[in-house]
């Protein structure tokens, strides 16, 4: 589970190139609790657990939303801030200026 979150954490598209970084990063091989020499997992493996255990479930969804939730309890995540390439930007929203929407 510890290698998905690296994949989320960091953005990296695909459980392949997640296990090629892995490979050569000392950072994610320490938080994975995995030697220098010891090698990493296939990527095909995480494919074929995930639909096994959790595609039907939403365990993966849950421990997400779980996480996501802890983190704004604990003032990690600012809903009205936005960071992109650790660029401030503020959200473009008037709290003021709101507008309803007309039901047809």
């Amino acid at each position: 589970m510890k290698i998905v979150q690296i994949q989320h954490i960091f953005g990296i598209p695909s459980m392949r190139q997640t296990i090629r970084e892995l490979e050569v990063n000392m950072a994610y091989r320490w938080y994975i609790s995995y030697g220098l020499y010891e090698k990493a997992p296939h990527f095909s493996t995480y494919g074929m657990n995930y639909i096994r255990r959790f595609k039907e479930s939403g365990l993966a969804k849950e421990i997400f939303n779980k996480v996501l939730q802890q983190a704004v309890a604990n003032g990690f995540v600012h809903p009205e801030q936005v960071y992109i390439d650790a660029t401030h930007i503020k959200a473009n929203a008037n709290k003021k200026n709101t507008q309803k929407k007309k039901s047809t």
